[in-house]
């Protein structure tokens, strides 16, 4: 599926524990996204004695001027993020960080591309792994969880000799245990039907879903904080009161949608998050866009939200560093 040298691990959490601090050099340097998963913190917490600060979602200006200084200064510079972002639904800004890749030796890219894989990419391995024609120095991690249905996650390494380092002295690897034997047969028939030749139509089909959110908010005026071609979804309502107001109207309309609030997102923040999958039906989405779009002018929502939101992550995370 993915043309690299596999590691399966039983979770995306326990990989990242396992890779990063085997990854890491103790002179290195991280740079982690603000908005990288949880589980992404957790491990980079682990590497205790290196240089770790984080950088505010997806600014490329600000990751190649800090990757200028600490480039003269370390080894090797770690940039540690997400191939799609699970709250606000976007991409990672690849052509940019292809062209960093290049210009800079020094820099390492290990991407977490959970919220990619299955549904996107050739045979389903995800985005990340299409976007850099040189993947030496690029460490992607896929699920075997979420799209692709069964349980685990699997650690694509550019070289045979980095697999191995990491399955010997990757701490998790060695006492947290395998997939457990159900899910781990569960993951193999889902591997079977990623490599059929049928499967390309099924990510089609869910392609045209996304396509057609896209189209209904642009059409019905529902802000979209992100509009990036994912299946992931994000309206920002502010308030958590408004946004728990805003589910319970939309469950008695006979659509039922997750609101997202403090601490999964900042204070004031709230808002809607939804996924389109094959189970939705093109009118299950129309209903929804409708109700949505009912929503927001009643609470008089403005299409500016996702810098709001991101001002108001950077806020925090400024208030954090000092």
């Amino acid at each position: 599926m993915t043309g690299g040298h596999v590691l399966v691990a039983a979770s995306t959490t326990l990989a990242h524990q396992s890779a990063l601090p085997v990854l890491v050099g103790p002179e290195d340097a991280v740079i982690v996204d603000q908005y990288a998963h949880a589980s992404l913190h957790t491990a980079v917490a682990l590497l205790k004695g290196i240089h770790v600060e984080p950088i505010r979602h997806n600014r490329i200006d600000l990751l190649a001027r800090r990757l200028t200084y600490l480039s003269a200064r370390h080894p090797r510079v770690w940039y540690v993020l997400d191939g799609l972002y699970s709250m606000l639904g976007d991409f990672a800004p690849y052509a940019a960080l292809a062209g960093l890749l290049e210009a800079n030796p020094k820099l390492c890219l290990y991407i977490d591309d959970a919220h990619s894989t299955s549904w996107i990419g050739a045979d389903g391995h995800g985005s990340a792994l299409d976007a850099f024609s040189d993947r030496s120095r690029v460490v992607v991690v896929l699920s075997l969880n979420k799209a692709f249905s069964a349980a685990g996650a699997a650690l694509v390494f550019a070289d045979a000799e980095q697999r191995s380092r990491v399955q010997r002295c990757g701490g998790p690897m060695l006492f947290s245990g395998p997939i457990q034997p159900p899910m781990l047969g569960a993951a193999v028939a889902s591997a079977k039907l990623h490599l059929e030749p049928a499967f390309a139509g099924l990510q089609r089909d869910l392609t045209d879903r996304i396509d057609l959110v896209l189209s209904l908010a642009e059409e019905l005026e529902v802000p979209l904080v992100s509009r990036d071609r994912t299946p992931i979804f994000f309206v920002r309502f502010g308030p958590s009161d408004i946004a728990y107001s805003v589910v319970q109207s939309l469950r008695a309309s006979g659509v039922f949608v997750c609101p997202s609030a403090f601490p999964a997102v900042p204070h004031n923040q709230s808002g809607i998050r939804f996924t389109a999958s094959l189970h939705n039906s093109l009118d299950d989405i129309r209903l929804l866009m409708g109700l949505l779009a009912r929503e927001t002018k009643e609470h008089h929502i403005r299409a500016s939200g996702r810098q709001e939101l991101e001002d108001a992550v950077a806020l925090e995370l400024e208030s954090s560093l000092a």
